[in-house]
């Protein structure tokens, strides 16, 4: 667990990916949340989910929360996620701050089924004021893979407050 205080930002950046398991849990109270994972320029060749709160949760009091993950640059391969909200009970939770998630689906050449953002279980996306935005780029997409979705739903999703879902086919 990670956690700040005051005006204390977290913002972690990597080449590669983020996990945040069940029982995990990143809490800020007036500062930012900032998870950037293979956003570099050249996408890292391995087979990974860019974030994945398997059952974690991300909290702000006030502070905006966002989240930026890019599927790794695999041939052939499926499921590289750019950001996945699954296990039990993944929550995003901010109360005047507002919540954002950009995924870019992973893989190239014949990849497929790598989405932008995927909600696989029961999620929450929670706040009391202020605007969600999810936007997904389906991965894969100067390769011929199919089912490259920029935002797909196979559980549930709770979302409170005015919420924009935007989302691009990738390659196939």
């Amino acid at each position: 667990n990670l956690s700040t205080s005051g005006l204390g930002a977290v913002s972690i950046t990597t080449p590669r990916n983020i996990l945040l398991s069940s029982g995990g849990r990143i809490t800020t109270v007036d500062g930012s949340l900032t998870l950037a994972a293979n956003r570099q320029a050249v996408p890292t060749a391995a087979a990974f989910n860019g974030i994945e709160l398997n059952g974690g949760i991300l909290i702000s009091a006030t502070g905006p929360i966002n989240l930026s993950g890019r599927g790794g640059a695999v041939d052939g391969s499926s499921n590289l996620h750019g950001i996945v909200m699954t296990g039990t009970s993944p929550r995003i939770t901010t109360t005047t701050g507002a919540i954002q998630l950009n995924g870019v689906g992973g893989g190239i050449g014949t990849s497929h089924t790598n989405y932008g953002v995927l909600f696989s279980s029961v999620a929450v996306i929670q706040r009391t004021e202020g605007t969600s935005i999810i936007d997904g780029q389906g991965g894969n997409t100067t390769g011929s893979g199919a089912n490259n979705h920029g935002v797909a739903f196979s559980s549930n999703v709770n979302f409170t407050g005015p919420t924009t879902i935007t989302g691009r086919g990738g390659g196939g």
